[in-house]
């Protein structure tokens, strides 16, 4: 009781003061930097801080061997098998600004009131730079990584080719990294605009693979239904097991807004400067990040909101490159640590400096993350009352997360009240 009074006292002392200006509405942009190094802690404080941190961590399941629940959890596994020929410029873009939204949805899931683990892939076809003689390539194999898919997604270009679904089924069948479990969700999805028979590998035989192994086929037509239709679309989803739909893959965009926008995108430029590299990559992971949070300010504060909401809401392990994951895992990380591997700004600290740091980092995340799921539960609630009357299915985003929903709850997955 004494060490847990301490550390509390200890939290406040530093957290208060955010807390002050989130009220206010301000942001402080030096809110995280590094304090005096004339400020001193007493060590046995740290102890039992870390002590605590680390038990803290084994009964939520993350040690260091990394993170239980990812075992013990049900999947949704989604691979997204887009054509990239010269005409889908409009289907990447809708790709891309509905990302966001779809992986929140199928987060929001439970099955038998557990959340899922999520992981998407996305495999492209169509483009003639890929390589012959099935012009696909696997952008990202199944992962939680969401930054990693959404950096693929952002890299795709057209390019006049030809489109070969049956191969770039047989793609995801082969290469990916499917579950086995039977209580997981396993699904893919391919949007495109051209024949379905065309190429080497009959679509007939690789569908009847995926029922095999338990895997949905749904086909996205992109142009009119009657076409889609004639193109053997309907077939290939029948013969996989799922649905077909056309789209109209240059339908305008937008993107809903809610009043809580702006103080969640402040809440979390304060979360990300708690963010520590370390290793010898350090760079490149501080840089690859700024980058994808360029990207997603490209497409305004709505997409923003919904990439910090999914990364609030659905664990991720930075341990390999962010030392404040590490640090949470394994309070001991900061004895292995040579110098050089130490976060840039923290190399010319002293020992007792380098651990203050981290661990009022690490506890000022905290506060943060939780913060940023409070508004993620108004953001939920908003939508809630100006709810869309309109259920037509007009774009990608929209196909995913109406077939995902209805399929999934033959394997117990539920959404809404249901849950």
């Amino acid at each position: 009781m004494k060490h847990m009074l301490t550390r509390h006292l200890l939290l406040c002392s530093f957290l208060i003061p955010g807390w002050f200006a989130w009220l206010s509405n301000s942001y402080d942009p030096g809110l995280f930097q590094p304090e005096p190094e004339s400020t001193s802690l007493n060590p046995e404080v740290l102890r039992t801080g870390e002590q605590g941190a680390l038990q803290e961590r084994e009964k939520t399941g993350m040690t260091r061997e990394g993170p239980s629940w990812y075992v013990d959890t049900p999947r949704i596994q989604l691979a997204l098998l887009l054509d990239v020929s010269s005409s889908m410029d409009g289907l990447i873009a809708q790709s891309n600004s509905q990302f966001w939204s779809v992986v929140n949805f199928l987060s929001q899931a439970r099955r038998h009131g557990q959340a899922p683990v999520v992981e998407v892939a996305i495999i492209a076809y169509g483009n003639p730079f890929f390589q012959p003689p099935h012009y696909h390539r696997i952008i990202a194999g199944l992962t939680n990584d969401v930054d990693s898919l959404t950096a693929g997604l952002f890299s795709l270009q057209t390019g006049g080719g030809d489109e070969y679904c049956g191969a770039a089924i047989r793609l995801a069948l082969d290469s990916l990294d499917w579950s086995e479990a039977e209580r997981d969700f396993r699904v893919i999805f391919i949007a495109g605009n051209e024949s379905f028979a065309q190429g080497p590998v009959a679509y007939q035989e690789v569908c009847n693979q995926l029922r095999a192994k338990d895997i949905r086929l749904n086909t996205v037509y992109c142009g009119f239904d009657a076409e889609g239709r004639a193109h053997g679309w309907t077939d290939a989803a029948q013969s996989g097991g799922g649905r077909y739909v056309n789209i109209d893959q240059n339908e305008p965009l937008s993107q809903a807004e809610t009043p809580y926008d702006g103080k969640i995108l402040d809440l979390y430029r304060q979360y990300r400067q708690t963010s520590l590299f370390y290793g010898p990559d350090q760079e490149l992971h501080r840089n690859r990040l700024r980058e994808l949070d360029g990207n997603a300010y490209r497409f305004g504060n709505a997409y923003f909101r919904q990439r910090v909401l999914f990364k609030m809401k659905t664990p991720e392990d930075r341990s390999t490159y962010d030392l404040i994951d590490a640090y949470e895992q394994d309070p001991k990380i900061l004895e292995r640590l040579s110098p050089n591997e130490l976060p840039l700004e923290l190399q010319e600290k002293s020992a007792e400096m380098i651990r203050r740091q981290v661990f009022i980092r690490s506890h000022k995340r905290a506060v943060l993350a939780d913060a940023l799921r409070l508004y993620a539960e108004k953001v939920e609630e908003y939508f809630e009352v100006i709810s869309r009357s309109d259920t037509e299915e007009k774009t990608i985003g929209d196909v995913i997360r109406a077939a995902v929903q209805e399929q999934a709850e033959e394997k117990g997955f539920r959404w809404g009240e249901e849950r």
